[in-house]
């Protein structure tokens, strides 16, 4: 019995993915395939099983889109989502990334916002530099399991590219 043409393609592309833990994963999942089918019966829950795996692997690799703008306008020193970006993979032995992409059309400083609790800090990115004008930015800050973030940007600008994906930190 053969593997269904997808689940085929899902594999192998993962294989190339050239991250060594998914490589281990699959091997150890494919070699379990073959080893416990011994009679051909149980081969389809077991690659009911591998895809399943294969969908979580596939989940947890894909960015979230946490928060976007293009080409919109942002008030100096003003937050600039209208709520605060929460971790959804985080857990509190286990904080995510938050990748940020940037690009204004003034110069200007990027800081971020974080809450945990009660207690809010702001930190500029960039060491604190300005940011400089049609210029994209990237920065990666960790986000634990309770914490909120927000941006500022320093100077009344348009926002040509901002972008906050979460990544969890296995991946990075």
């Amino acid at each position: 019995m053969s593997l269904p043409g997808d689940l085929i393609k899902a594999i192998r592309e993962e294989l190339t993915s050239g991250d060594p833990k998914t490589k281990k994963l699959l091997t150890e999942l494919l070699l379990s395939i073959v080893l416990k089918d011994s009679g051909g019966s149980e081969l389809s829950n077991y690659v009911k099983n591998l895809d399943i795996a294969l969908s979580a692997l596939r989940d947890l690799f894909r960015p979230l889109i946490k928060g976007s703008l293009f080409n919109q306008p942002v008030t100096a020193n003003t937050n600039i989502f209208s709520s605060d970006l929460t971790p959804s993979l985080a857990t509190t032995s286990n904080p995510v990334y938050f990748r940020i992409f940037a690009c204004f059309n003034a110069s200007g400083v990027l800081s971020v916002v974080k809450t945990k609790g009660t207690t809010t800090v702001t930190m500029q990115l960039n060491g604190g530099n300005a940011l400089n004008a049609n210029a994209l930015y990237a920065f990666d800050i960790a986000v634990e399991s309770g914490e909120s973030v927000n941006l500022q940007y320093s100077v009344n600008a348009t926002a040509l590219e901002l972008k906050v994906e979460e990544i969890a930190s296995t991946v990075v």
